[in-house]
């Protein structure tokens, strides 16, 4: 009785075994494909010796170079809003974007320092990579200004956005133009992220996210000046109305709200967070020129 219930528990034993040992065979395989159709093997290969390189050579070029900041428009839904009649929503719209954008614009006026900083509307990304470096570029009251000229021949991208597990690997700059980021983005947006100038995510270890740690104290409802004119805005969550902090839209009182990561304090605090990163990368990564693997990463130095 003894000896059959050892073989008894032989037999689960190995059967239990096998079960483990098929399962972690396909599981195995459906990484593999998964892999296949999430990441190009090609594009990744040596990725964590050229990641050091491509790094240190993006921070020192971007020391020199510049960094130019998409704002977003909301053109498409503003637009839609007017081609429905809906006027009084669609400059609601347009002035919450307002506030976003000067709040974004100033922050990084007055604290980012590591390199030139630009500023342009989304749209006008396509016209900056082909080759325009004049007539694009915004003023602190987002008005295009004729005289900002652009003669850094580097520059990176900065904007609002989610953060991926990119399936964008190392790639030449002659395949770089056709390439998408996809891969598992981040549940919400960074208020940085930065890009190169095809708007592929930065590898690690660049300091290419900013933090969302911050938590400064903000009023419930902020002003903003534009052309001498304060503008108020709820942060989040509209309070009561009241006149003193609602806007005149068309004999309407309307609130604009924005969110709590657009208040100059918060993105204020985020953008000294990333030039105070930037400019501790740069000082511990030398350009790479010496480095036994630099010849290698040559092809994707751009």
């Amino acid at each position: 009785m003894f000896q059959m219930a050892q073989r008894l528990n032989k037999y689960l034993f190995a059967s239990l075994f096998f079960c483990v040992l098929i399962n972690g065979i396909l599981a195995q395989n459906n990484d593999r494909v998964g892999d296949k159709e999430y990441k190009d093997r090609a594009q990744h290969e040596r990725f964590y010796r050229r990641r050091n390189v491509v790094s240190a050579w993006q921070i020192n070029q971007l020391k020199n170079g510049a960094l130019v900041v998409r704002l977003k428009t909301n053109q498409a839904l503003i637009d839609a809003l007017i081609k429905s009649n809906n006027i009084q929503l669609a400059e609601q719209k347009r002035l919450e974007i307002l506030g976003i954008n000067l709040n974004i614009v100033r922050a990084y006026y007055h604290l980012y320092n590591f390199s030139k900083v630009y500023f342009i509307y989304s749209n006008f990304t396509d016209t900056l990579l082909k080759g325009a470096r004049a007539g694009i570029f915004l003023d602190t009251n987002l008005a295009i200004d004729q005289t900002i000229r652009l003669n850094e021949k580097f520059y990176l991208l900065a904007e609002t956005d989610k953060v991926y597990n990119s399936s964008i690997g190392f790639v030449k700059e002659e395949n770089a133009g056709f390439q998408i980021e996809k891969g598992s983005p981040s549940g919400i947006e960074f208020p940085i992220v930065i890009k190169n100038k095809y708007g592929h995510q930065l590898k690690q270890p660049f300091p290419y996210s900013s933090d969302l740690k911050f938590s400064p104290k903000i009023d419930p409802v902020v002003y903003i000046n534009y052309y001498g004119k304060l503008i108020p805005y709820h942060i989040d969550r509209p309070r009561a109305l009241s006149d003193k902090e609602s806007y005149l839209i068309n004999n309407n009182l309307i609130r604009l709200v924005i969110p709590r990561m657009f208040a100059y304090q918060k993105f204020a605090a985020i953008v000294d967070n990333l030039n105070s990163n930037l400019i501790y990368f740069y000082r511990a990564n030398p350009s790479p020129e010496r480095s036994k693997h630099y010849l290698d990463a040559i092809p994707f130095l751009y």
